[in-house]
């Protein structure tokens, strides 16, 4: 993947950029000799995140706070990336006003989709190896892949305080995947020791949770006590049934019962009557008392104001259809009167019908109180119920438990068979790690000359850490700010040029944004150096780096030809300053 260039559509946002083989420096250029004037917020690294977007960086505040705060100056256009992979070239286009919606393809012939669908078309064509390496790409890989190829400053924080750390929000389990499909190695290994410490993370807390509820509220602390509070609540269990089945010998209780049962029935069917009778009784009410009068006379002054002769032809219609309605109105009054009272008798005899049943029914459910049959059936079921219960939550709870804890030990056996098989793993990959070593010494020796003797790239098996196998650059005193950036310099060069060197789709870029703030002058021209005799042998890359007039070049550099601020200008392709910025406007990140 080779950048070519970025523009908006339409043009007019920033300047467009050509990207080119070699260096690529977006400079920062001072106006005036005022040692206050900032080189701050003139658009350096925003500039990146416009290509960082491009490849599908999230928009979300808290992801990208620069251009999320630029969206009023941003939200008119799209912005265009066109890169080629291969012979072919494509672009990719996205708007910070609806960044889900993507134009990607073929230079020419872009098709509209939402990002999901452009992120696994980019992960394929971007960061698919050849058919014999034996490793896993997943489609949703493709931005912590791309990420490491953008280092782009988004936040105070240290970007460059450790190489294999090179993504914040990610846990290790799951960097060990990304740097190991970066660096050609067999990733399966580290893809289920990641699934494998998901389930023991989210298995032990359950356990746990479980164990407390088992003691606490079951009052039950080990197996032992476990077994025998079920033996002793099977035996209660027992001895209840066989209490609820002596009373089959009391049949003349089953004879009052049954009759209870149809008493009980008979009173709900009277009582839905009567439900349904008081509500029609209601309904006919309330139309026997409507008032239907109609004044002939009122109407025909309405339509008096239009025509006398029409007022009077109206009165003597409507006269007429009064009488008519008045007679029909007698038989409705008839009818509902007798209705009326149909259903006031008919409610009258199931009320007394129903206060004879409840007192038959009472009788007999005193009878059976008495005797102590209902009482003693009825509360019989209810301990055997309970019991019941108890015993269930008590089986249902240990039998979890005791599944939890043989899932937690089978997974426990797997991680420690992970941790055995990467030594096989470090053995059978060994000719790769060499190569990968011998890479690291070539870049350490261009950037690190002196320190070659105490400087040192391993991939070696460490049981102590989740992530088993351990990836680490050392550098003397590696723990201050420039070493810190120097080790994940030379990593990311590492990784970088052996992918240009083995693959032909893998991005033949590095965007390092700050990296040489603390490092010593040196270092920085010897990077340069390094860039420029790649590409010199004939290699595709492009090292993309911002930097600033003040201070790391004109202090620090100033006597070396090759960063003379004017060179630089020169050279760069993107040059901004604080009348120069790259939206125009200033904008509150």
């Amino acid at each position: 993947m080779f950048l070519i260039n970025i523009y908006s559509e339409p043009a007019g946002l920033f300047p467009e950029v050509t990207f080119k083989n070699g260096v690529n420096f977006i400079f920062g250029k001072k106006e005036t000799s005022d040692p206050k004037e900032s080189l701050n917020g003139i658009g350096k690294s925003t500039f990146l995140d416009l290509v960082d977007f491009c490849l599908l960086a999230s928009l979300q505040k808290t992801h990208n706070p620069r251009l999320y705060a630029a969206k009023e100056i941003t939200d008119d256009y799209f912005i265009v990336l066109n890169f080629r992979v291969g012979g072919k070239v494509y672009t990719i286009k996205r708007s910070t006003a609806n960044p889900k919606f993507v134009a990607f393809g073929e230079l020419g012939f872009t098709q509209g989709m939402n990002a999901d669908e452009a992120r696994e078309l980019l992960a394929e064509l971007i960061f698919s190896r050849p058919e014999n390496y034996q490793g896993l790409l997943e489609a949703k890989w493709f931005r912590p892949l791309i990420s490491f190829y953008l280092k782009v400053q988004k936040f105070k924080k240290g970007l460059f305080a450790d190489p294999f750390k090179y993504l914040a929000e990610a846990k290790d389990l799951d960097l060990n995947v990304y740097h190991l499909y970066l660096l050609g190695l067999d990733n399966n290994l580290a893809i289920k020791n990641a699934e494998l410490y998901t389930e023991l993370k989210s298995l032990k807390p359950a356990i746990k949770k479980l164990q407390h509820f088992v003691s606490k509220r079951l009052k039950l602390k080990d197996s032992g006590m476990v077994a025998s509070e079920i033996n002793k609540i099977v035996a209660k269990i027992k001895r209840l049934e066989n209490t609820i089945d002596s009373f089959r010998l009391a049949e003349q209780y089953k004879d009052v019962e049954n009759e209870a049962n149809e008493l009980t029935g008979k009173i709900k069917e009277l009582l839905l009557q009567n439900v349904t009778d008081n509500k029609l009784l209601a309904d006919y009410i309330s139309t026997y008392e409507q008032d239907e009068k109609i004044s002939p006379q009122r109407v025909a002054k309405i339509y008096n104001e239009i025509s006398e002769e029409l007022a009077y032809a109206v009165k003597k219609s409507l006269n007429e259809a009064v009488i008519f309605r008045q007679r029909i109105n007698i038989s409705r009054k008839k009818f509902l009167s007798d209705e009326i009272q149909r259903l006031t008798q008919s409610l009258q005899v199931n009320e007394k019908q129903i206060r004879e049943l409840e007192e038959r029914r009472a009788k007999l459910f005193t009878f059976l109180s008495n005797k102590n049959a209902l009482k003693d059936l009825t509360e019989s079921y209810y301990i055997l119920n309970e019991q019941k219960q108890h015993l269930a939550e008590i089986q249902a709870n240990t039998k979890l438990l005791e599944q939890l804890n043989q899932d937690l030990a089978l997974l426990e056996v797997q991680v420690s068979n992970i941790k055995a098989a990467y030594f096989a793993f470090v053995r059978e990959n060994k000719r790769t790690i060499d190569d990968l070593t011998m890479l690291f010494y070539e870049v350490l020796q261009a950037l690190y000359s002196e320190e070659n003797n105490t400087a040192g790239f391993s991939i070696t098996p460490d049981q102590t850490k989740e992530k088993v196998l351990d990836i680490v650059v050392t550098l003397p005193d590696m723990f201050g700010k420039g070493k810190n950036h120097g080790r994940a310099l030379l990593y990311d060069l590492t990784v970088a040029i052996h992918n240009i060197r083995t693959t032909y789709n893998f991005p033949r870029f590095l965007v390092h944004d700050g990296i040489f703030d603390g490092m010593d002058k040196a270092h920085f021209i010897a990077t340069l150096e390094f860039v420029d005799r790649q590409v010199e042998n004939g290699l595709e890359f492009q090292y993309i780096v911002t930097v600033n007039e003040e201070g790391s070049l004109e202090d620090n550099f100033g006597k070396k030809e090759l960063v003379d601020p004017r060179v630089v200008e020169d050279e760069a392709i993107l040059v901004l300053s604080p009348s120069r910025k790259l939206f125009g406007t200033d904008f509150a990140a």
